[in-house]
């Protein structure tokens, strides 16, 4: 297993494709009947990644993508300090040993590029698990999400 930063349109995309049923079989036994959209997805991350302002990470066995984490880097709004927020994280099952490395990963970069913290978090039902792990690795809560359909 590797780590390796993803900069370009195509390379995401094939690294999104090859996740897509994981993907998809995970959102079905989180109840989520979405099918995750990898062609926007990647154009939208590849652009941000263009414009300085995403960053992404995957773990690679051989030429196969086991995991992906997509994080923002910007100036938090309200304290114009510069954060690194944990977007889209997620490791095929089969891959969970290395979950942590896509996350230390993440961090020491957002480190080197002058983030002073890092927001991660958890949308879907494992929470207490996600929980345990975050503050296990020094994370403390400080809010919730909420989502609303329109």
């Amino acid at each position: 297993m590797r780590l390796v930063q993803i900069f370009g349109f195509h390379c995401l995309l094939e690294t999104l494709k090859q996740l897509e049923q994981p993907l998809i079989d995970y959102f079905r036994s989180e109840g989520l009947e979405k099918k995750p959209a990898i062609d926007t997805m990647a154009m939208t991350w590849a652009n941000l990644v263009r414009d300085g302002v995403g960053v992404i990470f995957a773990i690679v066995n051989e030429d196969n993508a086991c995991g992906i984490l997509m994080g923002i880097l910007s100036p938090d709004m309200l304290t114009a300090k510069r954060a690194a927020l944990e977007v889209f994280w997620f490791v095929k099952p089969e891959c969970r040993a290395y979950s942590l490395d896509l996350l230390r990963e993440f961090e020491q970069y957002a480190k080197s590029v002058g983030c002073e913290r890092v927001v991660a978090g958890s949308q879907f039902t494992r929470l207490k698990a996600m929980h345990r792990m975050y503050r296990q690795n020094g994370y403390r809560p400080f809010g919730e999400v909420f989502e609303k359909e329109l």
